[in-house]
């Protein structure tokens, strides 16, 4: 199926992309149906599309494709509640472009979408190891 994107054009989106996110995400609770699209114009990241409300969408990222060392620590009852196998799951973390020059990243709630299951939930940490607001790009001076 193609979805025409206000932001990368049009894009082919399939259904085995297709993730039911139990409670939604904070802010669009109500909408728990999502597809995961790769950006066709800002590679490594991806789409979070609502299946019913291509308006809504969010930026999302492999944590560990920028933060080699991100480990959260995934309460292993939430994913039984969750339906989501501890061993098999894609994980997310929301990027924030509010300011384009310093750019953020949610490592505190990160997604975990089971691979298997197409169920997700947005995981609340409960350690402050990591922060809500990581910057996303460092800047040095050259």
């Amino acid at each position: 199926m193609t979805v025409e994107f206000p932001i990368d054009g049009l894009l082919e989106v399939s259904f085995k992309n297709r993730f039911r996110l139990i409670g939604g995400i904070p802010g669009v609770t109500e909408h728990e149906y999502f597809i995961v699209v790769p950006s066709q114009k800002a590679e490594p990241f991806y789409w979070l599309l609502d299946e019913g409300d291509q308006r809504i969408f969010l930026l999302i990222l492999d944590p560990q494709v920028v933060f080699q060392n991100y480990n959260p620590r995934i309460n292993r009852a939430d994913l039984q509640t969750a339906g989501i196998n501890e061993e098999d799951y894609y994980l997310y973390c929301i990027v924030n472009f509010a300011d384009p020059d310093n750019p953020t990243i949610n490592l505190r709630s990160p997604i975990v979408l089971g691979k298997e299951s197409h169920v997700g939930r947005q995981m609340i940490l409960q350690d402050d190891q990591y922060d809500i607001r990581t910057p996303l790009l460092v800047h040095t001076e050259v």
